[in-house]
This record gives C-alpha cells, sequence and structure tokens, in this order.
C-alpha cells in the first residue's frame, strides 16, 4: 500500500523503467558473448546493412553460409523463433550477430543450435518466462534484434595541443561512451604494462 501523499508510477514511468530494464538485459547478453569474441556461432542471427536495408539470417557455422529468415514476429506470442526461407547466401565479414533485445514479439535464434540453447538458457536466467512478460505487450514495449559489435567508421585521430582527439561514427542505436571506454580500458593497461616493464628494468627481476 502506497504512503499519504505517494502516487501510483505513470504508465510513461513504467515503460522508461522496462526500457531500462531491457537494455540491461541486452548489455548482459553482450558480456555473455564476449568470451566468443568477434567470433559466431552456430545458429546466430546476422544483419547486414545494404542499400539502406537490413538483410538478416540464420548463420551455419558447419558451411559457413546464412540462411536468409523473418526476423519480426507478428505473433502473438513473446519468444518467437526465426523463420527460415529457402534462399541460402555465403557468409561475408560485413555480417555481425545479433542479440535479443526483450520484449513482447522477440525473435529468438533456432532451437538445438549453439546460439538458440544459449539465448534460451539466458532468457530464462533473467527471468523472462511468458507470466512474466504481459505487461510488455500492455505497455507496447516490442522486442527486436541488435548487432553484438559495431565497427566504427571515418575514424580520425589528431592532437589539439596537449588533447588528443578522435572522430568517428557509430551506426544509429550506438553510443560513443562504449568505444571510448573501452579505449580508455585499454589505454591504462598499456601504461600499467609499461611501468612494470621500466620497473624490472630499473630494479632487476626478484630472485
Amino acid at each position: 500500500m502506497l504512503g499519504r501523499g505517494r502516487k501510483f508510477p505513470s504508465p510513461r514511468e513504467n515503460q522508461f523503467k522496462l526500457q531500462a530494464f531491457v537494455s540491461k538485459v541486452f548489455n548482459d547478453y553482450v558480456h555473455l558473448r564476449m568470451k566468443h569474441r568477434q567470433t559466431l556461432i552456430d545458429g546466430d542471427l546476422v544483419m547486414r546493412v545494404e542499400d539502406g536495408a537490413t538483410q538478416l539470417g540464420v548463420y551455419s557455422k558447419q558451411t559457413n553460409t546464412v540462411t536468409k529468415a523473418q526476423l519480426k514476429g507478428k505473433s502473438d506470442k513473446f519468444f518467437v523463433e526465426a523463420k527460415m526461407e529457402k534462399e541460402v547466401i555465403p557468409y561475408d565479414e560485413k555480417m555481425v550477430a545479433t542479440g535479443p533485445v526483450a520484449g513482447f514479439d522477440t525473435v529468438v535464434a533456432p532451437q538445438g543450435t549453439e546460439a538458440g540453447d544459449m539465448e534460451v538458457a539466458f532468457v530464462q536466467q533473467e527471468d523472462l518466462k511468458p507470466q512474466n512478460m504481459k505487461i510488455f505487450r500492455d505497455m507496447k514495449i516490442f522486442g527486436l534484434r541488435r548487432p553484438l559489435w559495431v565497427t566504427p567508421s571515418g575514424v580520425r585521430v589528431r592532437y589539439q595541443g596537449d588533447d588528443l582527439l578522435i572522430d568517428f561514427t557509430l551506426s544509429s542505436g550506438s553510443y560513443a561512451s562504449v568505444p571510448v571506454d573501452a579505449l580508455m580500458r585499454e589505454l591504462k593497461i598499456r601504461e600499467a604494462k609499461s611501468l612494470v616493464r621500466s620497473g624490472q628494468k630499473k630494479f632487476g627481476k626478484r630472485k
């Protein structure tokens, strides 16, 4: 029961909280996939942007091909398996794996594949069960697929006085803070290794 003077959250407030939650869940899945680095696994739903249109399909590790698939659920289910089509195309390096952004009508990788089994186990771990997701439909929050990694384009590095300036462009929906944070971590690691090496040279190796 709410205390006197307190108000129930508005629908807009609830929608914002749910969107923040699914963003956090997607980031968790990205971290889970980091052990594979930027390598595709069997059953991955891949994305490629060509002439402004997103081409999507299911990756086969055995044949290194992609079977085109319909990745928009359009059903009354919360998790929908990708509907395979007949056309098979060769895999190319412009294709990237995608992860599920939870919501009503979320498309997941085919069951029985490495990616499918991983996604099913992951959503169960996050307690994303149909009975817990009816609110997503009520709030009109629909699922989608997002790339697990992106490659910056138009990268330009220059100095302005003592400041290092980096210019780059990311695809829509990506955040510049992510590659900047990764770059800063890498620089700190390199600085630490440099300090260790300089210390070894100055003091010698301990016996």
